[in-house]
């Protein structure tokens, strides 16, 4: 399994110049925006991990920023929009703060020994949301990090978040399922 340095020379290194999609590459988001919508509210929203924004469209500009630790990424999330707001950052950065955190595919990028600091990043705000396949036989496909629901809840746990909604979406594109949850302390 990649180890931390490894993660991140993924995305952030040349490897990582790599990764970042051409505009005309549709990702397969526009089925969960209203989704997205929805799980995240009307708050302050800091999408970790955006990419190139792939996202931020659902959101309005003044609402959200999202930060990356892929430069190029982040670059072109800039070009396309604008009136977004996006930021570099370092792994280990404080994240900005926010009403709500949001995962849109990117925990399975985490280590399983960084899942606990990064959800410790996150206590600022009123809740969490984690969107992605939730799955730990993904691993046995090359996915390395994806884990279940069950380990989800219990990381979570240790830094005082509940688990408050999970549900399951069939996928069209994703080899089998989708999952989101939202975490919250208790006020929601």
């Amino acid at each position: 399994m990649m180890n931390k340095q490894q993660v991140i020379a993924k995305w952030s290194g040349e490897k990582g110049k790599r990764l970042v999609y051409p505009g005309s590459v549709v990702w397969p988001d526009d089925d969960c925006v209203s989704l997205i919508q929805k799980m995240c509210g009307s708050g302050s929203i800091c999408e970790v991990g955006c990419g190139t924004g792939r996202v931020a469209s659902a959101f309005q500009p003044q609402q959200y920023v999202g930060v990356d630790i892929n430069e190029t990424a982040i670059q072109k999330a800039k070009e396309d929009l604008p009136s977004h707001s996006f930021r570099v950052i370092d792994w280990d950065d404080d994240l900005p703060e926010a009403d709500v955190y949001l995962f849109y595919t990117v925990l399975l990028h985490c280590p399983d020994e960084e899942l606990s600091a990064v959800i410790g990043r996150c206590l600022r705000g009123k809740r969490v949301v984690v969107f992605e396949s939730m799955s730990h036989k993904s691993r046995q496909i090359g996915n390395e990090f994806q884990r279940d629901l069950e380990q989800y809840e219990a990381a979570f746990l240790i830094h005082g978040w509940r688990l408050c909604y999970h549900k399951r979406l069939l996928s069209n594109y994703f080899p089998h399922f989708r999952d989101y949850a939202i975490f919250g302390k208790g006020e929601e």
